[in-house]
């Protein structure tokens, strides 16, 4: 009589053991795989949106930077371009002058595609006196402004 009630015992533990060893084999399989997929994910945008692949820099003629600024009018007029590494969404001008800082956050009507070129004409308060500096802050995606890859210029030139 024991041995009718032991088949049926041993088959439950049989099935449930099973049950369990494929339960584990296939959630190490998709912990893995969901691993492999948010690695290559997260790469991939860093690649993407890094201030490394910033390219920024002064369009030269005749072998000068081409920025300049009207003191009748306290504006800034420069020619920028951007290399092929990442679009920059915005620039930000810091302007020190003789009495003080101002910083512009934001001096681009559009984002700065991929290898493209633009003129931007911005103004600054006359309270910052005379000019000593300029600097140029990208600003790529996701707000990361790229303070490395700044454009600085000191004696700008009358336009």
């Amino acid at each position: 009589m024991n041995k009718k009630a032991l088949s049926p015992l041993v088959a439950t533990l049989l099935l449930i053991a099973f049950a369990v060893a494929l339960g584990f084999v296939v959630m190490n399989w998709g912990k893995s795989y969901i691993e492999e997929k948010a690695e290559f994910t997260a790469e991939g945008h860093v690649e993407a949106a890094s201030c490394n692949a910033v390219e920024l820099s002064f369009i030269k003629i005749g072998g000068r930077d081409r920025i300049c600024h009207n003191s009748a009018e306290n504006s800034i007029e420069v020619f920028v371009e951007n290399g092929p590494g990442a679009e920059i969404v915005n620039l930000q001008a810091s302007i020190i002058g003789s009495n003080g800082v101002e910083t512009i956050e934001s001096i681009l009507t559009g984002s700065l595609r991929k290898a493209a070129s633009a003129q931007v004409k911005f103004n600054y308060p006359a309270s910052i006196g005379s000019i000593l500096q300029v600097k140029l802050t990208p600003v790529i995606a996701g707000d990361e402004y790229c303070a490395k890859k700044a454009l600085v210029i000191e004696q700008l030139p009358e336009c």
